[in-house]
């Protein structure tokens, strides 16, 4: 949005940025014409984006900038997301490839899908040995990092880790879900199990993140997700929430300006 009240240097400046914590999933006030926002938690939108891709790109890149630094993925190393074709998992295979081009992409998915950023994808439906398909894509080795989006087969997704692997789960498909863990496995490949979950972030800790993601979205290497074509004035916003409770394959938009 436009800053109309605010410091000098962002007055009249097209702004953006995300936040659960206090603007988002588990507060009130960020779908409305008017928002209050610290000035710490807002970045001045590159030329490159539409005011509406801006508006929806915060909570998967967050997260997968997030989920990319606590796997502490490396140049030439090999990262497979799974839920591949997820706005979160597009976002960690883009921007890993923006860092580093010696890095190798994999995407798992359960269906025949196009899979940007992925030099290879895996479709779970099609594939009678998932695990082996990874491992033949490393040479035997398996990957460095796993990005779990889905987290519903866990077990599985540690299979794919080589030794000294790093596993992310951000995910899961019911608030009971568990999985198990063949320990001497575990530490005799010497892997690691991180979390993340951003929803917890407020305005000011995302925009730090972001900031981080602007020379990509300024050159043009790192993609925004692709827009709904349907914007939602601010009256059908409920409209907007069961579009994307009913899976929209692109980003809904909610905007006062409709």
């Amino acid at each position: 949005g436009r800053v109309v009240v605010g410091p000098p240097n962002l007055l009249g400046r097209v702004v953006f940025g995300t936040g659960g914590k206090d603007r988002g999933y588990i507060s009130d006030g960020a779908i409305a014409k008017y928002t209050l926002v610290s000035a710490d938690g807002v970045l001045e939108k590159p030329t490159t984006l539409s005011d509406r891709e801006a508006g929806c790109l915060g909570v998967p890149f967050v997260t997968a900038a997030t989920a990319l630094r606590k796997a502490q993925l490396q140049p030439g190393e090999t990262v497979l997301t799974v839920g591949a074709n997820g706005f979160v998992a597009k976002a960690a295979l883009n921007i890993a490839k923006w860092r580093s081009a010696d890095t190798k992409t994999i995407g798992l998915v359960r269906r025949s899908v196009e899979v940007p950023f992925a030099d290879a994808v895996i479709d779970t439906s099609q594939t009678d040995d998932v695990v082996k398909a990874v491992l033949d894509q490393t040479a035997g080795k398996g990957v460095d990092v796993v990005i779990d989006c889905v987290g519903n087969d866990v077990e599985r997704s540690m299979q794919f880790l080589g030794h000294g692997g790093r596993l992310v789960i951000l995910s899961s498909p019911g608030g009971d879900t568990q999985f198990a863990v063949n320990i001497r496995a575990f530490y005799r490949k010497d892997l690691t199990l991180h979390s993340t979950e951003t929803m917890q972030y407020d305005a000011v800790q995302s925009a730090a993140i972001l900031s981080e993601l602007l020379p990509g979205f300024a050159s043009g290497e790192v993609k925004p997700p692709l827009v709904n074509e349907t914007v939602f004035p601010l009256q059908a916003s409920h409209d907007a929430y069961e579009a994307v409770k009913a899976g929209s394959p692109t980003r809904v938009v909610v905007s006062p300006a409709v």
